[in-house]
């Protein structure tokens, strides 16, 4: 499928996706800085981290001259590695995998009822969706986007927990 999707795209569609890989690109090029300076911020604050001051405060000390501040990395776990260090990086990893294991128990315990199941499966979809887009992206720090990933979290939960009820009376 991605490779008719590739054979037959149109010119703007092909470009778009040589775009993704190309180290050269403008786009890829700034995050690559991004994440050089963010792995820079990170080795001199590895335990802690530096706090959730914005990256845009220490910019100028790690950042190669000419290229302007930015207030995120473009990547959670590099961001959670420099504001939180070493510390909150794995307490946030350790959560979501949690989250994910409980989501997961879940769904497979809900594969009979439609609705719990759709319901769980869409959780691990919210959740895996979520943790790709976040390699490029700062998406755990745009409040629209994590505010819904954490609705879709206690949707599923909640789910169970009627079910449990009524399995009780």
């Amino acid at each position: 499928l991605v490779l008719a999707v590739f054979l037959f795209a149109s010119p703007d569609i092909k470009e778009r996706i040589y775009s993704m890989v190309d180290p050269y690109h403008p786009n890829n090029v700034t995050r690559l800085h991004m994440w050089e300076t963010g792995l820079s911020m990170f080795l001199d604050h590895p335990i802690v981290g530096i706090g959730d001051i914005g990256t845009e405060q220490l910019w100028d000390w790690y950042a190669q001259p000419g290229w302007q501040p930015e207030g995120h990395l473009h990547n959670n776990l590099l961001m959670w590695l420099v504001t939180l260090g070493i510390v909150g990086f794995f307490a946030l990893v350790a959560l979501f995998v949690k989250i994910w294991m409980v989501i997961a128990r879940i769904e497979r315990s809900a594969r009979g009822d439609w609705f719990r199941g759709s319901l769980a499966l869409g959780g691990l979809a919210v959740l895996a969706g979520f943790h790709v887009n976040g390699l490029f992206e700062w998406n755990f720090g745009d409040m629209e986007i994590i505010m819904l990933v954490w609705a879709v979290v206690g949707l599923v939960l909640a789910s169970e927990k009627v079910s449990h009820s009524e399995a009780k009376s």
